[in-house]
This record gives structure tokens, sequence and C-alpha cells, in this order.
């Protein structure tokens, strides 16, 4: 499942670790690697990448206001266990 996070930035979901190895070829293979954010386990994402990627109405935000809000989308995303984040 895709889920656009900010302007051009996507995050998108996989069930398993095949999945995403065959996404990241594909990005090698376009030449897109450097568009990839993130790629990994959804859960072990750091805080500094999260305040970047998702879109909060509020200048000063609270951890776990983000935090929270970013675990929503993993939960739309019924918790497969691996995902990317990338720029289109």
């Amino acid at each position: 499942m895709e889920i656009n996070l900010k302007d051009n930035i996507f995050y998108k979901s996989y069930k398993n670790k095949l999945d995403l190895n065959e996404e990241m070829i594909n990005f090698i293979f376009s030449n897109k690697v450097d568009k990839v954010l993130y790629k990994g386990v959804p859960k072990d994402i750091n805080y500094k990448l999260l305040k970047k990627v998702i879109p909060m109405s509020e200048k000063r935000t609270e951890p776990d206001m983000v935090r929270g809000k970013y675990f929503k989308i993993i939960d739309i995303t019924d918790n497969e266990p691996y995902c990317v984040i990338y720029r289109k």
C-alpha cells in the first residue's frame, strides 16, 4: 500500500522482505537510489527523519504527537513488517 505523506514524499509498505528488495532493485536500475529516505522495519525509524516526513500543522510539536501520527499510518497499512519512504 502506498500513502502520500507530504508534497512528494511517499510511504509504501510490504508484507515480506523479498518484495522490499525487489523494489530497491527497481530504484537502483532506474537510478533513483538517492530518492530513498528510509527502508526497513517501520518502527525502527529515527525521530529526526520522522519530523521531516510527517506533516504537522504546528511549528513546535511534541515527539509523542509525531510518533502517534506515524504509528496511525503504520496501522492503516495493517502493520506490515517492512516499508520504504521515498521521494517521487
